[in-house]
């Protein structure tokens, strides 16, 4: 079972990496809802749709992330306490 905080920067980073409304909630839980969303980030992005957040699809999360914290003018805090700039710790890709 994914850890929450990894999760939670799986969500994020696919969120604003599509400008997505799709998310009802980043709640650290990977579910359904969450592999659903994966494999249709993979398959908009041309990456294998596996439903898995290896490091071509993590890379592209991380993507997410930085515009992320550009539009929240930094970096913020998961609802577990860790600063979002931990998702470079916890999500696998080329960085």
């Amino acid at each position: 079972m994914p850890q929450p905080r990894r999760v939670y920067c799986v969500q994020v980073g696919i969120s604003y990496h599509q400008r997505s409304d799709a998310w009802t909630s980043q709640d650290g839980q990977f579910g359904n809802h969450t592999l659903s969303q994966v494999k249709n980030f993979q398959e908009d992005l041309g990456l294998s749709v596996d439903g898995k957040v290896g490091k071509n699809t993590g890379s592209e999360v991380l993507w997410g992330i930085e515009h992320a914290k550009v539009e929240k003018n930094g970096p913020w805090t998961t609802p577990w306490g860790v600063s979002i700039d931990n998702c470079y710790h916890v999500v696998p890709s080329h960085f």
